[in-house]
């Protein structure tokens, strides 16, 4: 299961990122976990948490608002959010998960395997860690 930390702060950054966790679902089979965008706008404290609907996922009260913080256009991320088959979830503590994963860069993407957590950070190829058929290389 892969899950994605991002800065929201840069749209492109953050639509890059989402790309190539869709690349990875769509091409290697892989399972997702939920997607967490930190910051956006000008609020630095917002924060987002997407899942796939399987992972109790609920509706945020206001996504039109979110969308306005993080700048992105609907259609653009709706389209995103599509492809991954994920929903808005309830918020998390944007401190806690760094802390707790010791992030220092966005993407951040966390791999759960055999009951444990892996973390990549920074301009990594998170794809060269699977296999064709979506099994994890450590």
């Amino acid at each position: 299961v892969v899950s994605l930390v991002v800065s929201g702060a840069d749209n492109a950054h953050m639509l890059a990122q989402l790309r190539k966790l869709s690349e990875l679902k769509q091409k290697k089979g892989v399972a997702l976990g939920r997607i967490v965008i930190i910051g956006g706008g000008d609020n630095l404290s917002q924060t987002a948490v997407y899942a796939p609907p399987n992972m109790n996922a609920s509706v945020l009260e206001d996504p039109a608002a979110l969308r306005k913080a993080l700048r992105v256009s609907s259609t653009e991320f709706g389209e995103l959010c599509s492809a991954l088959d994920v929903e808005t979830a309830p918020q998390v503590d944007a401190d806690a998960i760094l802390s707790h994963f010791d992030i220092s860069f966005s993407p951040a993407w966390i791999v759960r395997y055999q009951g444990r957590d892996y973390v990549f950070e920074g301009s990594t190829d998170i794809s060269r860690n699977f296999t064709n058929d979506g099994r994890f290389i450590r």
